[in-house]
């Protein structure tokens, strides 16, 4: 299953549309869990120097696409399987530049053409994470952390239940009695987006697209 969550890490025209999503769900002075330190845009190349030992294999899910990857991470330390979807954003930063240069601006074309060039280490941005622990973990737990959602949600695709925490950024896949969690999926809230946001970018572009 694909999260609905998803930004550009470079193509910043996109971000007005994403941004106008999670106004929906999320508020910019909401926290949301943040999994094995894993914040949103941070890179393949990142994550591996967090963790150096880690087992990194692709996953060729159905809905990977060209700007897309799906990795599943592994190994000693780390419980159970952790799988981060990324965002490529060259492709799109190749038709920056292409756009840029027809319009004569070299300084944007520039730009686009470095974003191009990074290897896919430093271009893969994360979107959202999922951790599949090695046997199910009792829903009162979440319930415990984050209080009891009034209902069981369906998923789509597959009829699947879950409890979701839309303020926490917190999706739990449950078994069919309800009584265990089997995978836990953290997205982000508006205020980890805007704190990704100004490490990368000018304030007043991230004040743009995610304050109030």
């Amino acid at each position: 299953m694909e999260n609905s969550y998803s930004i550009s890490a470079t193509g910043m025209v996109r971000l007005s549309s994403f941004a106008l999503c999670l106004l929906l769900f999320s508020s910019p002075s909401v926290r949301a869990e943040i999994y094995q330190g894993i914040e949103p845009n941070a890179t393949l190349q990142e994550i591996k120097a967090r963790f150096p030992n880690a087992d990194y294999k692709p996953v060729n899910a159905a809905w990977v696409t060209a700007d897309k990857a799906f990795y599943r991470i592994t190994g000693t330390g780390l419980v159970g399987e952790l799988y981060v979807a990324f965002y490529d954003d060259r492709p799109a930063s190749f038709t920056s530049m292409t756009d840029a240069k027809a319009a004569g601006n070299e300084i944007m074309a520039k730009f686009y053409l470095a974003q191009w060039e990074k290897g896919a280490e430093a271009a893969l941005a994360t979107q959202w994470v999922r951790w599949v622990p090695p046997s199910a973990i009792p829903v009162e737990r979440f319930f415990g952390r984050y209080g009891k959602p009034v209902k069981v949600e369906f998923n789509d695709s597959d009829m699947a239940p879950y409890y979701q925490w839309k303020e926490k950024g917190v999706l739990v896949t449950l078994t069919d009695d309800f009584k265990k969690a089997l995978s836990v999926e953290y997205s982000f809230t508006m205020a980890e987006w805007f704190a990704s946001c100004k490490k990368k970018y000018d304030l007043k572009i991230c004040e743009k697209f995610y304050s109030k």
